[in-house]
């Protein structure tokens, strides 16, 4: 919230900028216009520096299985138990609050979260809401002003979750309008401001926008991008092997570079089972729009040096080069795309498509032709 002076300190302000001789406006309910001299100027007041600043709106967006939620629980229990943050830096000791329309308590957000060596007593699960009804579950879109009342009683609160974040939207509102996108989203504004918490949304990455901007990425309207203080992207390549946090946008500290990041499925001390577990990578340095495209490129790559080794002994029925790819741990489209790029037009030997490197396929084809 802006720092003011003290009232007494305040004077009128008149033309220029300077008091009014009288000391009052002529309208007592005037606008209040200060000058830059009587704000207090503060700095941001980082929870992970560069990242996660106290008291500011910040949005992940990511497309499918990328592991969003999964990331969140991570770095709160990084916060509840004093651990590092994933680039080394330390963390503070603070609580943490989720709520959550998609992953369940007990079978998905506490065992990710208690498999990163969170401490459960530190985080707090919105689950239901009282009304003049009874008791239902709790709706972001219209019981913010009584989870913020109710958060007055965690005094350690210090990072806070809503996933989807499109759900705080009312009801009626559309969430691709930018003016209605805003005027939703302030609730959780003003949560993060007058508690000084960190608050991450959560969204998606719109499917088939791959080319586009990073922040336009962002699925609804652009003030989804535009009115959080920072925008993260959570992306993996098609082979499902290297994913990469990535600073979007930033309008309070740097944006672009990132963070490498794998997931994993690690045993529950005294469970017998599973949760899903990040396992962090090295830093990146580079645009957001290059460490996307980048990370697009080397699965391409990788793909096409494949293939082309594949069908260097000769041609091969399209079913051997799927399998192959799939136990090579090749996205298949990603393999179509590499196949494409080589040239390679698959061609039909009875019922079956037969996929061989350009100068193969065309002899292939040629001694066919003799041959009928």
């Amino acid at each position: 919230m802006t720092a003011f002076l003290d009232d007494d300190d305040v004077p009128p302000i008149g033309e220029g900028g300077a008091p009014r001789p009288n000391g009052h406006d002529v309208d007592d309910d005037a606008v209040t216009i200060l000058t830059g001299r009587h704000i207090r100027m503060e700095k941001i007041d980082w929870l992970w520096k560069g990242w996660l600043a106290r008291g500011k709106l910040h949005i992940l967006a990511g497309g499918k299985g990328a592991g969003k939620s999964s990331i969140v629980f991570d770095l709160m229990a990084r916060l509840t138990s004093e651990q590092a943050w994933p680039d080394g830096t330390p963390a503070p000791l603070g609580d943490a609050m989720v709520w959550s329309g998609e992953d369940g308590i007990a079978d998905t957000i506490v065992p990710r979260f208690y498999a990163a060596g969170g401490n459960l007593d530190r985080i707090h699960l919105v689950t239901t809401v009282k009304d003049g009804l009874g008791q239902r579950p709790f709706d972001p879109s219209q019981d913010m002003a009584k989870l913020i009342r109710r958060a007055e009683r965690i005094t350690s609160l210090a990072l806070v979750s809503i996933d989807p974040v499109v759900l705080a939207l009312p009801s009626r509102s559309d969430s691709h309008k930018n003016t209605e996108t805003r005027r939703g989203l302030q609730p959780l504004v003003d949560f993060a401001g007058q508690r000084g918490i960190a608050l991450i949304g959560i969204t998606h990455f719109t499917k088939g926008t791959e080319d586009r901007d990073p922040v336009e990425r962002v699925t609804g309207s652009l003030a989804f991008g535009a009115l959080p203080r920072c925008v993260w992207g959570a992306s993996k390549d098609d082979d499902d092997r290297q994913r990469r946090l990535i600073r979007i946008a930033s309008n309070i500290g740097p944006s672009g570079g990132g963070i490498e990041y794998t997931v994993y499925q690690a045993p529950l001390q005294d469970h017998d089972f599973t949760a899903q577990r990040i396992e962090w990578g090295k830093r990146l340095t580079g645009s957001a729009r290059d460490l996307l495209n980048a990370q697009k490129k080397s699965a391409e790559s990788s793909a096409e040096a494949w293939l082309r080794e594949f069908l260097a002994t000769g041609p091969q029925p399209q079913r051997d080069v799927k399998a192959a790819a799939e136990a090579h741990g090749h996205a298949w489209r990603t393999v179509e795309r590499a196949k494409t790029k080589l040239g390679i037009k698959p061609y039909q030997e009875g019922k079956a498509w037969i996929w061989a490197l350009p100068a193969v396929a065309a002899c292939s084809i040629d001694r066919g032709a003799l041959a009928v």
